[in-house]
């Protein structure tokens, strides 16, 4: 990649840290446009960008900022039309996952919520076990449908889900989300998740009990007998 898309990416990131957003949505559709030009036409995925042309700076975070800032200033129809392209010049991989999920969160932002929920349904009936897409959809839902939600929950996050750093806030939004809904025993449920497989961590491990007799050799090492030393 050129120093000057480096730049422009590094300058609109100063600009952020300014407030400056105008200059920050500019510096970066410059940067933007350098980026598509220099990656041409082939199809590749994100891991393939890193390797290609450096992991500094993260392209991946970069572009991911963009579609959210965009986003966080209201932009819809340019967040919206940026992820899609995004989708267009790379291929399908997890890294996707955040700008299929912006796309469903853009059309709930803009009062689409019909269209929102047949997206992010779309989404999960091919990839039914991607924990970023379920909590994307659950965080809209919450706000929009939140009926809906329990109906994803109990479909797509399992009681016996793997407690770990990545299902954590999955099964934290679940629990909110049916304790809202006044779903007391089910969201004790979720919660026992973390509890349950927290305790199991903690068990301390069987010792299993030798016993000695007193004309043995002492498990001391003393070279005596057990009754003459330790077992007196």
């Amino acid at each position: 990649m050129s120093n000057q898309l480096i730049s422009f990416i590094n300058k609109g990131y100063d600009e952020r840290k300014r407030n400056q957003n105008e200059q920050v949505i500019q510096s970066w559709k410059e940067g933007y446009d350098i980026f598509i030009k220099e990656l041409g036409s082939e199809k590749i995925s994100f891991l393939q960008l890193g390797h290609r042309f450096g992991f500094q700076p993260s392209f991946n975070k970069w572009l991911k900022d963009m579609a959210q800032y965009y986003i966080e200033n209201q932009m819809y129809d340019e967040a919206y039309n940026f992820c899609q392209e995004i989708i267009m010049h790379f291929k399908e991989d997890k890294y996707i996952d955040d700008f299929q999920s912006n796309i469903g969160k853009i059309l709930f932002l803009k009062g689409k919520n019909e269209q929102a929920q047949k997206h992010f349904d779309q989404l999960l009936k091919k990839y039914p076990n991607d924990l970023q897409i379920i909590f994307e959809y659950l965080s809209c839902l919450k706000t929009y449908d939140i009926q809906k939600a329990k109906d994803i929950i109990l479909t797509y996050v399992p009681l016996t889900l793997e407690y770990n750093n990545e299902s954590e806030p999955v099964l934290k939004l679940s629990k909110d989300i049916l304790e809202t809904l006044n779903e007391k025993e089910l969201a004790k449920q979720y919660q026992n998740i973390n509890k349950i497989q927290n305790d199991f961590g903690k068990r301390k491990p069987a010792i299993k009990k030798v016993t000695v007799g007193r004309n043995d050799p002492c498990p001391c090492g003393s070279g005596k007998k057990y009754k003459q030393c330790c077992g007196k």
